[in-house]
């Protein structure tokens, strides 16, 4: 199994269901890269490096993707693009124990701690005098699986079943 893709629809939905930071950046949520012509401030995601833990033979025990995650201003950031920076920090930096199931139906724990803060500026070559500003962070997440998915909460279980909960 592939984790990153789980690892990325997890880091998109924290993000994308914060009311906050919709209410800065509506959907202009990214990954890896951007649309022709994007609206700013928006929010951008991409996979650093990656790496596993093992156990015994060919076991993963869990895998540790290092995510750039950001918020991008057109000029000089104002306090709501500082605001969503705090925002990212606080939903994706602060995660410590995260329990959801990807679109594949594995089940998976993460949690997720900053490594690094991240702020630069670059020049659109093709506008004088146009910059962008980034500000965010390198954000290590540790995911876990925890198996396939048995059941829904709207499952029925009957006396004889037998349900694990942690």
């Amino acid at each position: 199994m592939n984790e990153l893709p789980a690892a990325e629809n997890w880091l998109h939905d924290k993000l994308a269901n914060d009311g906050e930071v919709a209410s800065i950046v509506g959907g202009r949520i990214y990954k890896y890269a951007l649309p022709q012509s994007p609206l700013y401030p928006l929010i951008t995601y991409s996979l650093a490096s990656d790496s596993d833990f093992q156990g015994l033979g060919t076991v993963r025990i869990l895998t540790r993707p290092l995510y750039l995650v950001k918020v991008i201003s057109r000029g000089a950031p104002s306090s709501l693009v500082n605001l969503a920076a705090d925002l990212i920090d606080e939903i994706i930096g602060k995660t410590t124990k995260d329990i959801f199931i990807s679109t594949a139906g594995d089940m998976f724990a993460v949690s997720s701690r900053r490594e690094a803060a991240v702020q630069f500026t670059e020049r659109d070559p093709t506008v004088v005098g146009t910059i962008y500003f980034h500000l965010g962070g390198l954000y290590r997440l540790e995911l876990f699986s925890l198996g396939r998915k048995v059941m829904d909460i709207s499952d029925s279980v009957s006396l004889n079943d037998s349900v694990a909960v942690s």
